[in-house]
């Protein structure tokens, strides 16, 4: 057994102890919000469904041109009067959204493959693509809504920003 060498004390504070305490000027939220523009934007956004009819690396074409077939006949019955593209990729697609309708929800450019982006951010709502042949297979494309690029003005971001610092000058 050794001699005690040293004793320790702790306090603990919480900067939720202090927040009240902590001021915040305007010309701090301006600072902050021209300092850090990339927190203010939203990029453009697409909500789609799609069909999917897989295919591989190891499809042979034959049946590659049969998945692309089976695919147009599928876009036949979408672009139909009163067509329900939800049902349709319910009983058709052979992708993991299937159970969802084919439903994606909202998605950027960078989160699709390139050929399914490409189509995608070309299009209107509403409008569904001739087959796009990606690394997974043969897909439909119905876009349901275009969210278009856009930036948080200061005055919308200021409430936000002030809590921020407010919370980091509560901690210092």
């Amino acid at each position: 057994m050794t001699e005690l060498k040293a004793k320790a004390q702790y306090v603990r504070f919480s900067p939720d102890t202090y927040i009240e305490e902590v001021t915040v000027t305007d010309e701090e939220v301006k600072d902050y919000y021209e300092l850090n523009p990339d927190e203010f934007k939203e990029p453009k956004t697409v909500e789609a469904r799609h069909i999917l009819f897989k295919t591989g690396p190891d499809s042979t074409p034959e049946e590659i041109e049969e998945k692309k077939t089976k695919a147009e006949e599928v876009l036949k019955m979408a672009r139909a009067e009163g067509a329900d593209f939800g049902e349709l990729a319910k009983e058709y697609s052979e992708g993991p959204s299937k159970d969802r309708g084919g439903d994606l929800g909202a998605f950027t450019k960078e989160r699709m493959v390139k050929p399914f982006a490409d189509k995608a951010f070309s299009m209107e709502a509403g409008e569904i693509s001739e087959p796009v042949k990606t690394q997974f297979g043969w897909h439909i494309i119905k876009v349901e809504k275009v969210n278009e690029a856009s930036e948080q003005r200061l005055e919308e971001a200021t409430e936000e920003i002030r809590k921020k610092l407010a919370q980091e000058k509560a901690k210092s």
